[in-house]
């Protein structure tokens, strides 16, 4: 396959997932990484978690105003902790075990939402769910639906400004701790750079889509990019 196909293949992929975390504020690394890793299974996490740096910060220029920044200062410092443990795990451990254990733990915390269980970022919660995810953004590049899960009863722009927020920080300190294990490769970062342009416009047509999703909306939708999450990363596992 030429380096163009990749980048075009790639792209498209990359273009969905932008829509969908343009609107409720996750979902590109879980639509795009099961067709990247199809399409050259190499990319996979680098390419994915360098894309995931760069949509957050397009959020943030757009709308940044209604940041939950108390509920960062609880997850943040648990997000480093569980990418240092996710660059652990790449190294020691079967990355077909870790989705396995990660699907089946995100999708069980779906399975209680729909349930009677109503989370709120409180500092236990947000601390969990940050270990969760660190773990499993560096180890699997899908590392958004346990911290979405927290915020799934907020505002819209709540989640997608603090997810923003979260996602830039966790997805440095996540390529950081990959250059340094020798798991972040130059052609990884140069197919990431040449999709850009298919992230930015996927970006922008969410921009047009966010006023007609309201904010019941948003929560399922937060529900069913998640527990796909959990389903993608299993069956990635599994075969």
């Amino acid at each position: 396959m030429s380096f163009w196909t990749v980048v075009v293949l790639c792209g498209l992929a990359m273009l969905i997932g932008a829509i969908v975390q343009g609107i409720i504020g996750i979902g590109m690394a879980l639509l795009a990484s099961p067709f990247v890793a199809l399409i050259d299974a190499s990319l996979v996490p680098g390419t994915l978690i360098v894309c995931a740096a760069v949509l957050p910060a397009m959020t943030l220029v757009k709308e940044h105003h209604d940041i939950d920044w108390k509920g960062l200062a609880w997850a943040l410092p648990f997000r480093f902790i569980g990418t240092a443990i996710g660059a652990w795990l790449v190294v020691v451990m079967s990355v077909r075990h870790l989705g396995v254990l990660m699907g089946v733990v995100v999708l069980a915390a779906v399975g209680l939402s729909l349930l009677r269980w109503h989370p709120t970022p409180s500092p236990a919660l947000l601390s969990a769910g940050a270990l969760v995810s660190g773990i499993s953004g560096t180890a699997t590049s899908v590392g958004g639906p346990p911290m979405a899960l927290v915020y799934q009863h907020q505002r819209p722009s709540m989640i997608r400004c603090t997810m923003a927020v979260y996602f830039l920080i966790g997805s440095l300190v996540s390529l950081g701790s990959l250059l340094l294990v020798g798991e972040l490769t130059a052609h990884q970062v140069l197919i990431a750079l040449s999709v850009l342009p298919f992230v930015a416009v996927g970006f922008a047509i969410s921009i047009w889509v966010r006023p007609r999703v309201n904010q019941e909306y948003t929560r399922y939708a937060v529900l069913v990019v998640s527990a796909l999450s959990s389903i993608v990363l299993l069956v990635r596992s599994v075969i």
